[in-house]
């Protein structure tokens, strides 16, 4: 799992978990531990959040951390151990964002200069509001291939439109076994429904890619 939190002059402060995606066979990492992507926001029992936050805390304190940073961690079911920390904005804080409508780098900004931020972009509500869930799946090649034209995924649109395709390479683009392909993104209302979307858009990219190879 991970935790994104904010550090400033008084503290830290809990925005999000996140649950990872580790070595997914779906995704086809070539490590076995290979990141793939996440699914947030998650919860955990109170005590084990007060804990991870305690943790993050004496971090912070000790490494005189400012900003967003990440805490990956591995939950056992009764307590959380720290396995990475990331002094920076993470791969998760989009998928908190998405999930939230809020512009986490702006409140990044705050922790740094006493000036107000450039304008962000402000989530419009639209007809279903929200998701209550957002996830990402990173695909790594299963065999050398060539992308095709996936141009019609990089139009323009709003910043809080959860894309159904992101990191899209040129058509053309050669990539050889291991090699990341791009990343599709699904909303649910309960994480396995986000999870099982995303191995149902994966399959339908890898045919593009002629990659659909039995996991």
């Amino acid at each position: 799992m991970s935790a994104i939190f904010l550090g400033h002059r008084d503290g830290i402060e809990l925005l999000g978990l996140t649950r990872q995606l580790i070595g997914d066979p779906v995704a086809s990492p070539p490590w076995r531990f290979g990141y793939c992507g996440n699914i947030a926001p998650v919860s955990l029992p109170g005590s084990a959040e007060k804990l991870i936050e305690k943790m993050a805390a004496a971090i912070a304190a000790r490494a005189q951390l400012r900003g967003l940073f990440g805490v990956d961690f591995i939950w056992d079911g009764l307590t959380p151990w720290v396995v990475e920390v990331n002094p920076r904005y993470t791969a998760s804080c989009e998928l908190l964002e998405l999930a939230s409508g809020q512009p986490l780098l702006t409140e990044h900004w705050r922790c740094f200069l006493d000036e107000p931020p450039p304008a962000p972009p402000v989530f419009v509500n639209r007809r279903g509001g929200l998701p209550a869930m957002v996830g990402k799946l990173i695909l790594y090649a299963r065999r050398a291939v060539t992308a095709p034209d996936l141009s019609r995924f990089v139009q323009p649109r709003s910043p809080w439109t959860v894309p159904f395709l992101a990191d899209v390479p040129r058509g053309g683009t050669r990539f050889e076994p291991g090699q990341p392909l791009c990343t599709v993104f699904a909303t649910g209302r309960e994480a396995q429904a986000v999870r099982q979307k995303l191995y149902r858009r994966a399959a339908r990219v890898r045919r593009w890619f002629s990659d659909a190879e039995t996991v």
